[in-house]
């Protein structure tokens, strides 16, 4: 069964093109969000999430409420920005970051770790 991904993105042909590429990677997509509200929305609507892909910042709000509802969940995620880590801040230092522009072989890369990591630790 394929894993159901979040996508969170604030621009339309960003989050488009990450669902084109990860769909063709094998994965479902659960939705697509482009804002922090819509994200949170999300994540409490649909109790099969298995892993996301989010961006930093969202119009000028960052992404740290969404991160945190995504830990309370034990949901895998993967952040991606045109920020470096020390731009982002503090919230996102133990998170896997790729840089926009997006390779995609380093996304599903990325995307694959986050979720061999979740079930290694659900199985412990």
């Amino acid at each position: 069964m394929a894993a159901r991904l979040l996508i969170v993105d604030d621009e339309p042909l960003i989050a488009f093109e990450v669902e084109d590429t990860l769909k063709r990677a094998g994965y479902d997509i659960a939705g697509l969000a482009g804002s922090v509200r819509q994200a949170l929305a999300l994540i409490e609507k649909d109790s099969d999430i298995d892993i996301a892909v989010v961006d930093a910042n969202l119009n000028d709000e960052d992404a740290m409420p969404i991160i945190s509802r995504l830990r309370d969940r034990q949901i895998p995620f993967v952040i991606i920005s045109g920020y470096s880590q020390e731009q982002i801040g503090s919230w996102a230092a133990d998170v896997p970051l790729i840089r926009k522009p997006l390779r995609y072989t380093e996304l599903t890369a990325a995307l694959e770790t986050a979720l061999g990591a979740s079930s290694r630790s659900v199985e412990q």
